[in-house]
């Protein structure tokens, strides 16, 4: 279950009733690894990923969580052929395309 913390919805460049939703949930600490799990979302455009990044504490994990994010949305605009922007432009995530 993911513990919202943020989300944001993305627009696909040309096509205004498709959108792609970005759910990121708050980091929690796994008492098995003792590592930190932030659990984030993505659905729309096709996809529907559900994963989350470790780190040695919380805020490693959104960080990398946000990285994450910003990769698979990479991935989802090249493999759907597709533009996503959000507010003037871009994602918003870091971006190796950015």
């Amino acid at each position: 279950m993911l513990d919202l913390v943020a989300e944001r919805t993305l627009e696909i460049e040309g096509v205004s009733e498709t959108k792609v939703s970005v759910k990121l949930g708050a980091p929690k600490l796994n008492e098995k690894t003792s590592d930190y799990q932030c659990p984030f979302h993505i659905t729309g455009a096709g996809f529907e990923i559900n994963k989350y990044a470790s780190g040695l504490d919380g805020m490693q994990a959104l960080q990398l969580a946000l990285v994450m994010i910003g990769a698979l949305l990479d991935y989802i605009q090249e493999a759907a052929g597709v533009r996503l922007k959000w507010s003037d432009g871009g994602t918003g995530f870091p971006s190796g395309a950015e």
